[in-house]
């Protein structure tokens, strides 16, 4: 890996050494939880979420590190909360270190991913984030985030499959997901978009995709004005999304 962020950086011709990371979602837990209102105390804010997260994590590993997002929301406090191991973070800041690089903030690729949309024109959506490892959904309703949820991947199972048989498995995830939102937001999904984030390009998976999914389908870099081409949008989308 260091070598080829390396190659990378010398195209780039950086002329700041602060940089963005976005971490593996396999490598963290997150949540979204609403709340009344906030403490505008930074301290017991934390107080109050880390009390949240150990309901859903009850044997929270001591070297766990927060971070959370304020989203947008008419009617409560809601938070993003992204929680992972000081250890892990620690890895991608040594290695950025050898590089010479400083890590400026650490993110969620889905949840950045998200920033890309126009909350306005796409106000009750499902974000399908497809990566070789996992399965990342995040559910928008009233333009605001409403769900996240994670389903990893057994390794290898997207190589061994048919493309057929590799669509229809995302696809039932996707419906699950969709019936889930709907159930507990008593609101209905209208629509999707979707990012394929593997490293192998997948043309027909993505029409057939849209084939399959119960409703309109388009992929997240509709929104990119950017001049890269379709694959490179595809590939980058979550750190453009990250340091707009």
């Amino acid at each position: 890996m260091e070598k080829k962020i390396k190659k990378g950086l010398e195209k780039l011709h950086l002329s700041d050494n602060k940089i963005a990371c976005l971490i593996p979602e396999l490598s963290l837990k997150a949540f979204v939880f609403s709340f009344d209102s906030l403490p505008s105390s930074r301290e017991q804010r934390e107080r109050i979420i880390r009390f949240r997260v150990k309901k859903q994590i009850p044997l929270l590993p001591d070297d766990a590190r927060f971070s959370f997002d304020r989203l947008s929301s008419n009617s409560s406090a809601k938070i993003f909360v992204a929680v992972a191991r000081a250890s892990i973070i620690q890895e991608y800041e040594d290695l950025f270190s050898k590089l010479h690089l400083k890590v400026r903030a650490i993110g969620v690729p889905t949840l950045s991913l998200y920033y890309l949309l126009n909350k306005e024109e796409e106000r009750d959506l499902l974000l399908i984030n497809i990566e070789e490892d996992s399965l990342s959904l995040i559910a928008g309703l009233n333009s605001e985030v409403a769900v996240y949820r994670l389903k990893q991947f057994i390794p290898g199972s997207l190589t061994n499959l048919s493309g057929l048989q590799k669509v229809e498995n995302i696809v039932k995830e996707v419906e699950n997901t969709v019936n889930f939102v709907e159930d507990k937001e008593k609101k209905k999904v209208n629509s999707f978009r979707l990012r394929l984030g593997l490293l192998e390009p997948e043309e027909e998976m993505f029409s057939q995709l849209k084939e399959k999914l119960s409703l309109p389908a388009k992929g997240i870099e509709a929104g990119l004005t950017s001049k890269l081409g379709l694959r490179e949008k595809m590939i980058l989308s979550p750190l453009v999304g990250q340091i707009l």
